[in-house]
């Protein structure tokens, strides 16, 4: 027999906390990192491309992606039956691995969209003017004694292009 969730202030709390900090990690951390890779007269064109993706985001994720990814469904796919958030109010409750206990499925909810919408944020970086084609050489070439590569600046060669193409996104 399964005992009633009740919802725990403390582990609401922290999540509220780690979703504002994953928040300013996105929008003026990310933005701004982006943004300092770039020229000054590319800055703010980064910064705009890095908010209209997490806007876009975050609207799709309310709108269909959490439904897809949390609802009842088969084994591939979630149902449409949380699109915009239909039946996440206050007595909708998310489990946690101490029985018993949960949090409210709005907050977590909201943590799992912070996350989605910084991976995808995470797009117009390698893309802009500046960061592109020194990132497409760094992560072409190999380091070894005689690459290309080397004549490319070091400062160059760390951020946002090299490492997702280096881990195989």
């Amino acid at each position: 027999m399964t005992e009633p969730l009740t919802i725990d202030s403390g582990d609401t709390a922290w999540m509220l906390v780690s979703t504002a900090l994953v928040m300013l990690m996105l929008l003026p951390g990310l933005a701004l990192f982006y943004g300092g890779l770039v020229r000054a007269k590319n800055l703010l064109s980064v910064m705009s491309q890095v908010l209209g993706v997490a806007a876009i985001a975050i609207l799709s994720w309310v709108l269909w992606n959490y439904s897809l990814a949390f609802s009842g469904g088969n084994w591939l796919i979630g149902s449409l039956a949380k699109a915009g958030f239909a039946g996440l109010g206050a007595d909708s409750a998310w489990p946690l691995a101490t029985p018993g206990k949960a949090i409210p499925e709005l907050v977590f909810a909201a943590f799992q969209m912070t996350f989605a919408a910084i991976t995808a944020a995470l797009v117009p970086g390698p893309k802009s003017p500046s960061a592109w084609m020194p990132s497409l050489f760094c992560s072409s070439w190999t380091a070894g004694p005689s690459s290309p590569s080397r004549s490319v600046s070091a400062r160059r060669c760390a951020g946002p292009g090299p490492m997702p193409r280096t881990a195989g996104s």
